[in-house]
């Protein structure tokens, strides 16, 4: 049913044998053999060939032709067909998968869904990890290929085989509190391991981000606007550990009382990000009624809200 791409390490070649039966049932013989002709119905153009291209059918009235794989993995029908009579007489296509080889290091990562995850603080959330193993070719190993997982937080499941793309899939539970040694609290790590074609360990890893729940500083906490005046804010919106709030967290900045306009970062919605520059944001109060001199009071409202939770905070000023 399948062989492996050239050089995989596995059986490249699968001999297929066809039989040529008569109007009755009743495979050929040698005094009535007919020549059979091999050929592709479909396949993935990496250097497969048949051989022979034909060959004559047997006393039993069968013939057999030998699939050799080549460097790219795929689907591949192998058809036998015939002439008698001038009418052309094919067989049904036979199904052979080509998998690919084992993994190699250039081919091999390890990925979750997301890079920023609104869980610290939480144990036993879940977080799937997959590894994705490619052979020399760039194409998917052979399904069945073991990789091996492990964690600096939290639990993840021991190993997993590749499916026919190549991807081996685990579960992590989350730890309430990672802390990774570089990157700091909040961070962790999931390495995958296998086994490449030299039989050596390879490895890969990639980072993650827990982040927890909302904060918000401003500079200034107050305001004293001249006439027809502004003044500039810098505002800092994160976690409790000072990394990145969670893809889809919402920050505002609006005017809740007094003549004055605000510009600038007022309206953002966050990306998935695990970078420090998305904590920090600056914006513009401004006298929006400039021909009027009396002073007022006014009232500023900053609000953020998304996966981790909702924060608000309030600045007033002149």
């Amino acid at each position: 049913q399948s062989v492996g791409v050239r050089e995989s390490g596995s059986n490249q070649t699968a001999q297929i044998t066809f039989e040529v039966l008569d109007s009755s049932g009743v495979p050929l013989s040698a005094n009535n053999a007919v020549v059979l002709q091999f050929s592709f119905g479909a396949s993935p153009g990496g250097g497969e060939f048949l051989y022979p291209v034909s060959a004559q059918t047997n006393a039993f009235g069968r013939a057999s032709v030998t699939l050799n794989a080549g460097t790219i993995a795929g689907a591949v029908q192998i058809i036998a067909q015939m002439v008698i009579n001038g009418a052309v007489i094919r067989s049904r296509p036979v199904m052979i998968a080509i998998h690919g080889g084992l993994p190699v290091q250039e081919h091999f990562l390890v990925a979750a869904e997301k890079l920023n995850y609104p869980f610290y603080g939480i144990v036993g959330a879940e977080i799937a990890f997959t590894a994705y193993l490619g052979d020399r070719y760039s194409n998917p190993v052979r399904p069945g290929t073991t990789a091996y997982f492990n964690t600096t937080s939290g639990n993840i499941e021991g190993s997993a085989q590749t499916d026919s793309l190549g991807r081996a899939q685990v579960t992590l539970l989350t730890h309430p509190f990672p802390n990774h040694p570089t990157l700091g609290v909040g961070f962790f790590e999931v390495r995958s391991s296998t086994i490449n074609e030299d039989n050596n360990t390879i490895q890969t890893s990639t980072v993650r981000l827990l982040s927890g729940v909302p904060t918000i500083m401003v500079t200034p906490t107050t305001f004293d606007i001249p006439n027809a005046g502004s003044q500039l804010f810098s505002l800092v919106v994160s976690d409790q550990n000072g990394n990145p709030l969670a893809e889809g967290t919402a920050i505002g900045v609006s005017v809740t009382e007094g003549a004055v306009g605000v510009t600038g970062n007022t309206d953002v919605r966050l990306p998935d990000t695990q970078s420090a520059a998305y904590t920090t944001f600056a914006f513009t109060a401004y006298d929006s009624e400039p021909d009027t001199v009396a002073p007022r009071r006014a009232v500023l409202r900053i609000s953020t809200s998304g996966p981790n939770g909702s924060a608000q905070l309030d600045i007033s000023g002149i």
